[in-house]
């Protein structure tokens, strides 16, 4: 079976549809940068360099970048809220 455009048009319309709402339900990865956990916690990249630097934040060095556990930060964060 053949498609004609507009046929094909209709379906590259309903996979574009379906990759923005995938988008919006994005979960978010399970390593982040400094940048990405900033943006995870609604904080500024300075404020969470430093909670870092203060050891507050648990983190793994991989490539020479520093990266956050999102499940770990997830624990720390319940755990401090109980």
């Amino acid at each position: 079976m053949q498609l004609d455009d507009r046929e094909l048009e209709q379906i590259a319309d309903k996979v574009t549809e379906k990759l923005i709402a995938s988008r919006q339900t994005f979960i978010a990865p399970r390593l982040m940068d400094v940048p990405q956990t900033a943006a995870y916690l609604g904080r500024s990249v300075s404020s969470v360099k430093h909670l870092i630097a203060k050891g507050a934040i648990p983190v793994t060095r991989l490539d020479d970048k520093v990266q956050v556990d999102r499940l770990l930060l997830d624990q720390l964060i319940k755990a401090t809220t109980v």
